[in-house]
Parts: structure tokens; C-alpha cells; sequence
């Protein structure tokens, strides 16, 4: 099951936002996408590389000209989104 961290939904919130800005068709294709790489997650966690040497993994998702990263661990069946970023965002 994907869960996600306080700073996480607020990260999906945010992208979310700034895609409706631009256009709601967009918004509706990013929140589709990132069901899909939720369930990508979902299914083979182990999967994806580990990120910075540590606990967490990241899965990439490609949208448009651009990449946005997911930063999740896994929490025994569980897997836990901790953030998401654009690929170009600086990351704090």
C-alpha cells in the first residue's frame, strides 16, 4: 500500500496546482500518471535504485519535457512517498 508523508502530499499538492494553472487537462494527466507510478511503486518496490547511499529509493516519472522524482521507503508491506519533486527543483 503507498502512504505519504505530510511533506509529500504537500509536494503532490503544490505540482498539482501548478499544472491546474496552466491547465486543468494537464493537472488531470499528471494526477493520472502518478496513480500509475504509485501502482508501478506498489508492485516491485525493490525495484528502483537506492537514493544517496540511505534507506530511501526514488522512482523517476517522466511527464511532458520533464522528470519529476519520487523519494519513497518501504515500510514492510508498505511503501511510504516521502517526497516528490520536479526534476529541476531545488531540493531543501
Amino acid at each position: 500500500m503507498i502512504r505519504y508523508t505530510p511533506d509529500a502530499r504537500k509536494d503532490v499538492l503544490r505540482l498539482y496546482a501548478w499544472q491546474a494553472a496552466r491547465s486543468e487537462e494537464l493537472a488531470e494527466r499528471f494526477r493520472e500518471l502518478l496513480n500509475e507510478t504509485e501502482n508501478r511503486i506498489a508492485a516491485r518496490p525493490k525495484m528502483f535504485p537506492s537514493a544517496a547511499g540511505g534507506d530511501a529509493r526514488k522512482c523517476l516519472m517522466r511527464f511532458g519535457r520533464g522528470v519529476y522524482v519520487l523519494y519513497f521507503t518501504i515500510d514492510g508491506e508498505d511503501q511510504v512517498i516521502l517526497r516528490v519533486w520536479h526534476g529541476r527543483e531545488e531540493r531543501r
